[in-house]
């Protein structure tokens, strides 16, 4: 099947790499060297500076050791902040312990749940392949934090510390995973020989109940209520008595993370749409997970503004990619493997998420971030290709239109809806799942020529109020004028 190497070939790919001395420089380099200190950027090394005119964590960094549980980790420190500071302490940590466990159980509970809501497809069905290829790993999302912390609440790390195995999962979640296995085929054997789905969940109780042994003795029991008190920073002691977890995290977390949205970039999808995945849950009967895809320049925009406003910011991210971690650098240019091997690196990035050579492999915080004012030029090939995503051929062409001074506005990506009230339409409202509006609050869809008025309008005001910069072009550099953050301009421009 297919066509084979010939040995012609191989002759000529010897021939060929014999020939070139930069190949043979590089292979000298990379087989008696570490292969990222040898591809390692070096102008980019020297133009990275580790200070940022923003920062705002001056707490102990949080570990978590061998585990995959970053995404709570990242969650637990963004409360951290204002915790501490209604605490008046110098260091606090919530347990991060605590709501893996809950994690592990509510994840099983829902990972037999969906065994026996899939029970009618086979076992080579690709959703079945999903949920029995890792039905207890560590990872996680926003959305299944925040499942969590709805219905188990928080302690303090002092009411539920590490155990070995909620520092390195490895062997719990191999114990795990051979349990929750075993009840996958034991339910489905319930099901395919005409049992109830009555008969199915009464034993997946049983081994679920198994699940609450196993995670007790790996990682200790939860506390139903515990004994609250501490000294703060100026030396004076504070008792605040028995709390139970949810009353715990009412008191102490001043984020509404309730009105907190998951955005991402994902350039295969259309934006301003919401996506979720199929059984991607921890508690069942939750909210599902839910992402709301936009541009990726506009998830910068918004994480500057959050960190400008004192927030720090829960992010996911590929991190494997194009990291040095000893120096504690992250760069898309940080290693020259295209120049190292001779080889192009070519997919854009929507290419690399559908052919599976990026996904989100890690969660932390931003608490940080270097506002630049008063840079007056910029590279137009860089800026476009850390906007969107992508990397320019060297035959690529851009075309600048304008440069603003302030976000051209979403508003024109969007329809445009109509308010009335008194309109009878309240019964389409909740089909549509608008029914968390007031029901003296109606939308209308309006003739399209309403909204193209509003685009104009909307257009003109950018034309007329929005300041535009004067620039020059030179070579691949863009110069503005005035320079970005005097003359009463915004220290950041947009272009389009």
């Amino acid at each position: 099947m297919g066509e084979s190497i010939t040995n012609k070939q191989l002759k000529q790919f010897r021939i060929n790499f014999a020939n070139d001395p930069a190949t043979r420089v590089a292979q000298n380099a990379v087989t008696n060297g570490n292969l990222i200190d040898v591809a390692l950027n070096r102008d980019l090394v020297q133009s990275i500076d580790s200070s940022f005119s923003i920062k705002l964590d001056d707490w102990k960094v949080t570990n978590q050791k061998s585990s995959g549980r970053c995404w709570l980790f990242a969650t637990l420190n963004l409360f951290r902040p204002g915790t501490m500071k209604k605490m008046n302490v110098k260091n606090f940590e919530f347990s991060q312990s605590h709501i893996h466990f809950w994690d592990k159980f509510e994840r099983s509970n829902h990972f037999f749940e969906a065994i026996i809501d899939t029970a009618d497809r086979p076992l080579d069905d690709r959703t079945i392949g999903f949920l029995l290829g890792d039905p207890i790993g560590d990872g996680g999302q926003w959305n299944m934090a925040m499942n969590l912390i709805r219905k188990h609440g928080l302690v303090p790390k002092t009411a539920y510390p590490e155990s070995i195995s909620s520092s390195s999962t490895r062997w719990m979640n191999a114990i795990l995973k051979d349990i929750l296995r075993s009840g996958a085929s034991e339910l489905r054997d319930i099901l395919d020989n005409g049992g109830s789905v009555e008969e199915a969940r009464a034993h997946k109780d049983k081994r679920v109940e198994d699940i609450w042994k196993i995670l007790c003795i790996h990682l200790g029991t939860p506390p139903e209520e515990f004994d609250w008190q501490w000294e703060d920073k100026d030396g004076e002691f504070h008792r605040k008595g028995s709390m139970t977890p949810q009353e715990f995290a009412k008191e102490y977390v001043d984020i509404d993370w309730e009105d907190y949205v998951c955005i991402v970039n994902d350039p295969r999808n259309e934006y301003y749409q919401t996506y979720t995945v199929d059984y991607l849950q921890n508690v069942a009967g939750g909210p599902p997970v839910v992402y709301l895809n936009v541009p990726s320049q506009e998830m910068k925009d918004i994480t500057q503004k959050l960190l400008e406003d004192g927030l720090p910011v829960w992010m996911g991210c590929d991190v494997g990619k194009q990291m040095h971690r000893e120096r504690g650098l992250w760069d898309a240019r940080l290693f020259d493997f295209a120049e190292l091997y001779g080889a192009e690196f070519g997919m854009d990035k929507a290419n690399r998420l559908r052919y599976s050579q990026t996904m989100m492999t890690h969660a932390m915080l931003f608490t940080g971030v270097d506002v630049v004012d008063g840079k007056q030029t910029y590279s137009i090939r860089e800026t476009v290709e850390r906007s969107l995503g992508i990397t320019l051929s060297n035959t690529s062409s851009i075309e600048i239109k304008r440069v603003l001074h302030t976000v051209p506005p979403a508003i024109i990506r969007y329809f445009d809806p109509f308010v009335g009230t008194g309109l009878g339409s309240q019964g389409l409202l909740d089909a549509f799942d608008f029914g968390g509006f007031s029901p003296s609050v109606n939308f209308m869809m309006m003739p399209i020529h309403q909204d193209l008025l509003r685009i104009q309008t909307i257009e003109f005001n950018d034309r007329i109020r929005k300041s535009h910069f004067s620039f020059e072009i030179h070579g691949d550099d863009l110069k503005l004028y005035p320079v970005p953050g005097t003359q009463g301009t915004q220290a950041t421009p947009y272009f389009d």
